[in-house]
């Protein structure tokens, strides 16, 4: 197994090179960057890309998505990094990523996850995996206190109809939509109504409506 570590510490990098060349089944290890990450994977007939989420300009997510995008060969990509919110590891896993390690795990852990991940599976490191439920449970009982008429407005929200627009397809005041609106905002702790799009989608409030 050839494999890519990306990572802005050079020292952390050096020192996981180290450990994974002690494995039987490590050929060889590279150390790479966000603007050469492409190339050397060709170059190096990289297997596995390591990378932290900690890089300029969402680095990680822009990597995921040129490797899926520049090889037809299957390169499995791991995020180990210290940034841990449930929304950055949804992220990775949505946008590519076949495993998501926090840098505070242990060495038999880490090893377990890059076998995993190299069978083909997708691995959650045990601490974020806990996070991970956790947060779903607390969100589905979120998402089970809306009332009917928040889930209603919502989906007109959804549908990127103005405020004005929605009370007079509801039959409802402008303020009183945006009262249901303030509502929401607060009970999903977001703070823009894209935000309120965007965890209806994920949280199958409202469908995006197909496209022929």
């Amino acid at each position: 197994m050839n494999i890519l570590l990306i990572d802005s510490q050079e020292l952390f990098s050096e020192g996981l090179k180290k450990l994974l060349l002690q494995c039987d089944d490590v050929t060889s290890v590279h150390i790479g960057s966000t603007s050469s990450c492409i190339d050397d994977v060709a170059t190096f007939n990289i297997d596995m890309v390591i990378c932290d989420m900690n890089t300029h300009n969402q680095g990680a997510f822009r990597i995921i998505d040129e490797i899926r995008g520049s090889f037809k060969q299957k390169i499995h990509i791991i995020i180990l990094s210290a940034i841990t919110d449930m929304q950055t590891v949804r992220q990775a896993i949505r946008t590519g990523a076949n495993g998501y390690i926090s840098k505070d795990t242990n060495v038999d852990e880490l090893m377990q996850g890059i076998y995993e991940v190299q069978d083909g599976k997708r691995y959650i490191s045990r601490k974020l995996r806990t996070m991970l439920m956790n947060n779903m449970i607390h969100e589905d009982q979120v998402v089970h206190h809306l009332s009917r008429r928040e889930k209603e407005v919502l989906r007109e929200i959804c549908t990127g109809q103005t405020i004005k627009e929605i009370g007079y397809k509801m039959g409802l005041s402008p303020n009183t939509v945006q009262y249901y609106q303030r509502n929401l905002m607060k009970k999903l702790k977001v703070s823009r109504t894209i935000d309120l799009i965007i965890y209806a989608i994920q949280h199958g409030l409202y469908v995006l409506p197909a496209r022929y």
